[in-house]
């Protein structure tokens, strides 16, 4: 394999929303892996293209002061984690200048934002240990070190771990995870080890094959553990050895399912989850709720961080108890239900069918009467809102690719008095804001930071229907 192109000591200038440090060669715009702010290094070139280049930190002539010690001995390799390297508080200043890099082009004029109207993110309550979901992924061919490969001896390349930084078809074996509260490392290494003591085939991507495929762990707050191991073939022999090996060595596992994918592709929505053995949910706490979740569900996987942009939500809004408020893109309904508990009514919107189930399980357990959740796509749901009370605000909380110009198009046709706008990616929360900006302002902005050692960020906005001109 010929060596990649070298580019010496190159000034990285700034920092972009994915967490490259940006240089300058040649005339050509270079992302760097790796760089901050202030450093020179020497740049091992990855990826060409017409117009930028991609490459990796190679040797450091001049280190930023701000950069710090990685605490995970994964780092290096593992794409789990990218900002290591970075004390917090300096996570959080660069993540507020995504936000503004977002928002002051595109809306500054539009909206009078300024970069005062822009504060800090909400920091996380906990930096390690805080996701309360993970998915790894088993290899038949996990990724080797240079030290590993020079050693030319048999090597056991059956592994659990993470995809490597930039690589998805290879995975990077994982002996700690700093992510996740215990025992998810431990189920971890248990599973691993007592598959190769039993000979388990591990997948292989290029073969698409094998009997181990993927493992998804639940911690919930409430000390509830759920536990789904994902197979790539029935492996009806060795399915309930390795489960009820699972369940006998872990007792604390409260609820244990297993799914066979088959497929390609990794996504396991369109497959049904097994229930083995224990309740066939765990319970989440938010605030005064209670929620049961269900193997597919989605819930926002930074428990402590969810209760702190519920309580944002609530004081942005101001609700007084009168008002009709729907909550488009509203998952398993968390932010419906805490919405119902200041106002008369709310309208929760879903497409997934699971997911609007539990909705209406979480609201008949918490005794919450005033909300009202539909499966339906939300373009179809607002097409058809003439049946339903008119809003006073709407709430969108949707995927990164945000709402779109149809979606966008119907909330001004809509024409609520405010609409609550919170997204995991700015970039398209800024797109589609410009268009709404037709006839809202924006009136408030509060990044909060859900993933520690990540360049994300969420955001929420809240904008107000402009008044009619009295020109």
């Amino acid at each position: 394999m010929r060596a990649p192109e070298l580019l010496p000591a190159l000034q990285i200038e700034s920092l972009e929303q994915n967490g490259y440090g940006v240089a300058r060669h040649a005339g050509q715009v270079c992302f760097v892996e790796g760089a901050l702010p202030g450093e020179v290094v020497d740049v091992a070139v990855v990826k060409r293209r017409r117009s930028h280049l991609f490459g990796e930190a190679r040797h450091w002539h001049r280190r930023s002061m701000e950069r710090i010690s990685p605490f995970c001995q994964h780092f290096a390799l593992c794409g789990g984690c990218r900002w290591q390297y970075l004390a917090y508080p300096d996570q959080l200043r660069y993540k507020r200048q995504f936000v503004c890099d977002q928002f002051l082009p595109a809306l500054g004029e539009l909206c009078a934002i300024t970069e005062h109207d822009i504060p800090s993110p909400l920091a996380s309550p906990r930096q390690r240990y805080y996701r309360n979901k993970l998915e790894f992924s088993f290899t038949a061919s996990r990724w080797l070190t240079a030290a590993e490969i020079a050693e030319r001896t048999p090597l056991e390349r059956r592994a659990i771990g993470f995809h490597k930084r930039g690589r998805f078809n290879r995975i990077v074996e994982i002996e700690h995870c700093w992510l996740q509260t215990s025992p998810s490392n431990k189920i971890r290494r248990f599973i691993a080890e007592w598959a190769r003591l039993h000979n388990y085939s591990f997948y292989d991507w290029q073969r698409q094959s094998g009997a181990l495929r993927s493992l998804i762990i639940r911690t919930a707050s409430s000390g509830q553990l759920m536990v789904m191991v994902v197979f790539g073939e029935h492996a009806e022999s060795q399915r309930p050895a390795l489960l009820n090996a699972l369940q006998e060595h872990f007792p604390e596992i409260t609820s244990l399912y297993w799914v066979i994918n088959d497929s390609p592709n990794d996504s396991i929505v369109r497959y049904p989850a097994f229930h083995f053995s224990g309740t066939k949910t765990i319970v989440e706490y938010c605030q005064s709720l209670q929620l049961h979740i269900h193997p597919k569900s989605f819930f926002q996987t930074n428990s402590a961080q969810l209760a702190q942009l519920c309580a944002c939500m609530l004081k942005m809004v101001a609700l007084q108890g009168d008002e009709v408020v729907y909550d488009l893109y509203c998952g398993i309904g968390t932010l419906a239900l805490i919405l119902a508990a200041h106002c008369r009514l709310v309208w929760g919107i879903e497409v997934v069918q699971e997911a609007v189930e539990n909705a209406t399980f979480n609201a008949r357990i918490n005794g919450i009467s005033n909300v009202k959740f539909q499966c339906a796509d939300v373009v179809e749901a607002l097409a058809r809102s003439s049946t339903r009370p008119t809003p006073n605000l709407i709430v969108v909380d949707p995927p990164r690719a945000g709402l779109g110009s149809k979606v966008c198009d119907m909330l001004l046709e809509l024409s609520a008095p405010r609409i609550l706008y919170i997204s995991c990616n700015p970039a398209t929360q800024a797109r589609d804001i410009v268009q709404l900006a037709v006839q809202y302002c924006v009136v408030q902005i509060q990044p909060i930071d859900m993933f520690p050692h990540t360049t994300h960020i969420e955001n929420m906005v809240l904008l107000s229907r402009r008044r009619p001109s009295t020109h």
